[in-house]
């Protein structure tokens, strides 16, 4: 089974380096693509939370770990 994406909309931020933590203190904004009309949006904000599906498009293949690990380098057993 194949999928096709087709972006509706792109994460936007001052971050540049495709580094593996700290997202949490960056501020990214959502801008939709020319084909969504931004009345699409309306009533969104009666919601607790969206879901956004992310595809990380600047990371290498080589980069990726299929396998499991632990966040931040954090020894098996204790929080990040």
């Amino acid at each position: 089974m194949t999928f096709e994406l087709h972006p509706i909309a792109f994460v936007r931020s001052a971050r540049v380096e495709t580094i593996d933590d700290d997202w949490d203190a960056v501020t990214s904004v959502i801008e939709l693509t020319e084909s969504v009309p931004a009345e699409s949006l309306t009533g969104l904000d009666a919601f607790s939370h969206v879901e956004v599906i992310f595809v990380f498009d600047r990371v290498s293949e080589s980069s990726i770990e299929p396998g499991t690990r632990h966040p931040r380098g954090s020894p098996p057993g204790r929080p990040s």
